[in-house]
């Protein structure tokens, strides 16, 4: 019997022993988990600053366009020209200019 209660010992402070090795190695591998959960939390963060200054550039890019957009508009309608004709007055292009043939230069 009194071997049995040292067997029985052994094995007790053989668990205890594991049991404690156990703990610190899930205590070191939290640990770990908890400083890369703190490196992504800032990288993400990074990421997200950076997303929003894109964004903000995008938006600043895109007013730039409407307003120069505008401003074309504005500049199309000044630069319509009228012409105003006095009674039978028209103009016609020559016509010989448009439909000269090259071969009459050789005749």
């Amino acid at each position: 019997m009194h071997k049995d209660i040292d067997y029985l010992s052994k094995q007790v402070d053989k668990l205890s022993k594991d049991s404690t090795l156990n703990t610190k190695n899930i205590t070191k591998e939290i640990a770990f988990l908890v400083k890369d959960n703190n490196k992504l939390s800032k990288d993400i963060s990074n990421i997200k600053n950076c997303i929003k200054n894109i964004e903000e550039k995008i938006d600043a890019a895109l007013d730039i366009l409407n307003a120069f957009t505008i401003v074309l508009a504005k500049d199309d309608d000044d630069d319509e020209t009228t012409y105003e004709f006095d009674g039978d007055q028209t103009w016609v292009p020559n016509e010989e200019d448009f439909w000269q043939n090259d071969e009459d230069d050789e005749i």
